[in-house]
């Protein structure tokens, strides 16, 4: 039997119950047959989002008492109908609810000042990835295995960026080595937290939501893992959305490449960061459901020919459109680099850019809740506040990409792209194509995504395998 190192993230969906529960115990047992195994759980389905709750009701001075309550009977319900020993069920019940306690002075104390800044929310969200592992972990002592539950904290060592918090590696690796290594030498398995870290001074932050794949996949790198297994309530990545594309296709392979354009443009599947690490040691992930018999999907380094020259269309609607427009900015140095400076002093996210090589106009797209606040900024700016530059801002629009590493070794697929649209009617506002060749985005009206996708779906001959030209 080869030896094999791998990490096994499960997602909150699969913690909604019993039978969830045991599935990952089965999967975990398997894994652990073949070698060693690391756990990172997320929260319980639902949690993460009442805990942020509880946070913004407490900051407006009410008290959650009776939400963290429910929250406890919610986990101990869980605890009484999975844990059939009778001492682990003791114990889980016991440390969940010490950590239930910490919660109603913390959000008192948010509820007295009516101040909740991004450092207290980070401290209290990630409470949901700590009680799951809590459970989890007694769960599988009780049926035999060892394991030990170990807080996102012990291990992901990030900067001080609280809400969105980035892995510092070379510190990741040294935690890892001194608190996982010597669990895994004595065949106990780790069971991690996901979703939180912690500052060099141990100042606890979140990687973002979804950020347990982040978690996961940082701790492949580190070990290094020989595979990350995500397991979701998806079979995996798709061609399109299902809800849309009812014959949508399961990706069986796509690159590390063409999973973050399609994790970056909508498909909610992956945080958009947690390929990083994978990459960085060449990892593949792969994307996994207990609810299907299927493969899933294969993340890696490598190309698949078999599959078409554009592998999937995906799309961002809540997202608005800015151009910034006026003859006085043609051949006037760092024009744009002032619009991007504004908008990244104001958190001002920017999804897609395009820009006339006359230099008159800069087009781009922002997440609809930040459109208005960046026509502010600009209009207020010295540069671009001025009678002779126009601001205007469309926020009917969205974003379509269609992703494939085969576009780069195909002439015209820009062109047999946009006929499709044409066809269907669907009028293209702005283009974007990165030098990559592997995505082509455009910005169109937003009642017309499901239209331009469908087109291009149906459209055989993009989605037909390439050959590889010299």
């Amino acid at each position: 039997m080869v030896y094999r190192a791998t990490v096994e993230k499960f997602g909150g969906s699969i913690l909604r119950n019993g039978e969830g529960f045991s599935k990952i115990i089965n999967a975990i047992k398997t894994s652990h047959a073949q070698g060693d195994v690391i756990v990172v759980l997320s929260a319980v389905s639902g949690v993460t989002d009442r805990l942020i709750s509880m946070a913004k009701k407490a900051e407006k001075g009410s008290h959650v008492e009776k939400e963290i309550d429910s929250l406890f009977q919610d986990h101990s319900q869980l605890i009484n109908n999975f844990i059939l020993d009778s001492e682990e069920r003791k114990n889980a019940t016991k440390t969940c609810k010490d950590f239930i306690e910490i919660l109603y002075p913390l959000l008192d104390a948010v509820s007295r000042l009516k101040e909740l800044t991004p450092r207290t929310l980070d401290y209290i969200a990630p409470f949901g990835e700590k009680l799951a592992i809590q459970i989890l972990t007694h769960a599988l002592k009780s049926a035999g295995v060892a394991a030990k539950a170990i807080d996102g904290e012990e291990v992901i060592k990030t900067n001080d960026n609280f809400g969105n918090a980035f892995p510092i590696f070379y510190e990741c690796q040294r935690a890892f080595k001194e608190k996982i290594l010597p669990m895994i030498k004595e065949g106990i398995i780790p069971v991690i937290a996901g979703f939180c870290g912690s500052t060099m001074k141990g100042i606890t932050t979140t990687l973002g939501r979804g950020g347990s794949d982040f978690t996961a996949t940082t701790i492949g790198a580190v070990w290094p893992a020989d595979e990350i297994i995500l397991w979701k309530d998806v079979t995996g990545l798709m061609s399109a959305n299902p809800k849309i594309i009812s014959n949508a296709e399961i990706l069986e392979k796509v690159t590390y490449a063409e999973a973050a354009e399609l994790a970056h443009f909508g498909a909610e599947v992956l945080h958009p960061r947690c390929l990083i690490p994978a990459k960085k040691k060449d990892i593949p992930i792969t994307i996994k459901s207990f609810s299907s018999s299927t493969k899933g999907t294969i993340i890696n380094n490598k190309p698949n020919e078999k599959e078409g020259i554009v592998k999937a269309i995906v799309a961002l609607e809540d997202v608005a459109q800015i151009t910034v427009a006026g003859e006085a900015m043609a051949g006037v140095p760092g024009v744009a680099s002032e619009i991007f400076k504004l908008m990244a002093e104001n958190l001002v996210n920017i999804v897609m850019i395009s820009m006339g090589s006359s230099e008159v106009n800069v087009t781009f797209v922002v997440n609809l809740e930040d459109g208005e606040r960046a026509v502010r900024v600009l209009k207020r700016s010295s540069n671009f506040g001025r009678v002779w530059t126009n601001v205007e801002m469309e926020d009917d629009v969205g974003v379509c990409a269609v992703v494939g590493e085969g576009m780069k070794f195909t002439p015209g697929v820009a062109g047999k792209v946009f006929s499709a649209l044409g066809r269907a009617g669907v009028n293209i506002r702005t283009i974007a194509q990165g030098s990559s060749e592997l995505n082509i985005s455009f910005v169109i009206s937003r009642k017309d995504i499901p239209k331009a996708i469908k087109a291009i779906h149906d459209a055989t001959y993009l989605r037909t395998p390439h050959k590889k030209t010299k």
